[in-house]
């Protein structure tokens, strides 16, 4: 039986609730795990407690997440503790392809598969020149590994008997001297050649790893940009200075490079692609007592980031399509006055999927489906989804729009004709604001106002125009009584 055997069915389902956010709710229906670890328990056990992976996440803060393992709650093991399973899988598929570590390699590998990106968003995000950005990243980084002077010890040593005769002498102002035992941090020099030297290096391995995942470059990625888990292998005690940051660096470069010659090709080596999909997701784990006589569900839930396009309403979400014997993939519109437009099925790399065929496909206006058991499936997917606003709703926006502005020229036309009376206002301007005000506050949900945008904000701007115009009309004596 393969790794992913004993997962007998994945159900993923994706629920648009709002213009920003979706729900995605995954089930992991399991087989009985008795017989995939009767080597390892006694037959008259009837549960234990495993690691189980349930989804793989991008690395981004989780909203609203909840896990459940046989109807009861789990526990989501900590991101460094996750990060050495996965480096130890790394490691396993590596040796398995002849192709050994040692601590320090290992070390290496484990940071990549922590690497969070939103400190280094957040770090970067005042810098226009990206080189910039990581060079001043990588000295900050590094600033831990700095102190004083080479004879800090003795220094620290020298403050301390300082610190207690000032405060025998002189207690009440020995506490104005405590800060000097503090650690100075200061920016680690960096030359411009030891960077430069440093990014060659890290951009030679980024891109066999975009190679072996194929899924383009990623500016937050930690296996595209090694260099961003610098500070990480400072707290790990790896690195003390630039000289061991290049040493680990030239290290992982020989490693990848082993891995692709034994492989043949970087998209053939598995140790590859897991190394490589590690510095873009991680997977999330949780430990539970599961059955070993019967089959159990997993499910997790947690929100999502929907991104609409600003001209075109249309948001990606990716899936897994083949970590389980059948995937199947849904989904649901739960907001009035929107429906799907269309659902089209990409690869990682935005091509067509050609090795992925749909077993089932259903679709509705609020509803898709689809499902596939191939076993040469691609491994995962993205869904382009479409959205759009029934006919029967954007035809009468529509036609509120045309008329506002309509009653907009109307109107400028009589005050340049000067024929502008009262009557004309009433015919005009009530009519069409009543009409633009119950189209302003008809939709609550903030997707059904995304999608009717265009004709909300002409609505508007035609409104406002109109009542400027009347404004100028009285206020420059234009309308006539009759």
């Amino acid at each position: 039986m393969q790794a992913d055997e004993w997962r007998l069915r994945a159900v993923e389902q994706l629920t648009i609730r709002s213009a920003r956010v979706g729900v995605r709710r995954r089930s992991l229906h399991a087989i009985p795990l008795g017989p995939l670890l009767a080597e390892h328990v006694d037959e008259d056990v009837e549960s234990i407690f495993v690691l189980l992976p349930v989804v793989i996440l991008t690395k981004r803060p989780l909203f609203a997440f909840n896990v459940s393992v046989d109807g009861k709650p789990a526990y989501l093991v900590h991101r460094r503790a996750t990060a050495e399973i996965e480096a130890g899988y790394v490691r396993a598929l590596a040796e398995a392809a002849g192709v050994f570590t040692d601590d320090a390699m290992d070390a290496v590998i484990a940071s990549i598969c922590e690497f969070t990106p939103t400190p280094w968003q957040r770090f970067r995000a005042p810098y226009r020149i990206p080189s910039r950005a990581l060079r001043r990243y990588l000295e900050e980084g590094l600033s831990q590994l700095v102190d004083e002077h080479p004879s800090a010890t003795g220094m620290a040593r020298l403050r301390t008997r300082l610190r207690r005769a000032l405060r025998r002498r002189f207690p009440g102002i020995a506490s104005r001297f405590r800060r000097v035992d503090r650690p100075v941090r200061r920016p680690l020099p960096l030359s411009a050649e030891e960077f430069t030297q440093l990014r060659m290096t890290s951009a030679a391995i980024g891109r066999r790893m975009r190679e072996a995942l194929g899924e383009g470059a990623s500016a937050i990625s930690s296996a595209d940009t090694p260099l961003l888990v610098a500070p990480l292998l400072a707290q790990r005690g790896v690195v003390r200075n630039v000289a061991d940051l290049q040493r680990a660096l030239h290290a992982l470069h020989q490693f990848v490079e082993a891995l692709v010659s034994a492989a043949g090709e970087p998209h053939q080596s598995p140790a590859l692609r897991a190394l490589a999909d590690y510095g873009r997701r991680w997977q999330a784990m949780v430990s539970a007592e599961v059955p070993l006589r019967r089959p159990f569900v997993i499910t997790a839930e947690h929100q999502v980031p929907l991104r609409l396009g600003v001209l075109r309403p249309r948001t990606r979400q990716p899936f897994e399509l083949a970590d389980a014997r059948s995937n199947h993939v849904t989904l649901e519109i739960a907001v009035e006055n929107v429906d799907i437009g269309s659902v089209e099925l990409r690869g990682v790399d935005g091509e067509h999927t050609e090795r992925t065929l749909a077993t089932g496909l259903r679709q509705s206006r609020e509803h898709f489906g689809l499902y596939t058991s191939e076993p040469d499936r691609d491994h995962r997917g993205i869904l382009r989804i479409s959205l759009r606003t029934p006919f029967a709703i954007r035809l009468p926006a529509w036609t509120i729009h045309a008329l506002a502005w309509a009653a907009v020229s109307l109107l400028a036309l009589s005050l340049h004709r000067a024929t502008l009376n009262s009557a004309d206002l009433a015919v005009l301007v009530v009519p069409t604001t009543f009409a633009a005000s119950l189209l302003l506050t008809r939709e609550r949900n903030s997707l059904a106002y995304r999608m009717q945008r265009l004709s909300r904000v002409g609505t508007t701007v035609a409104t406002a125009a109109l009542w400027i115009l009347v404004s100028y009309a009285y206020a420059g004596g234009h309308v006539s009584a009759q």
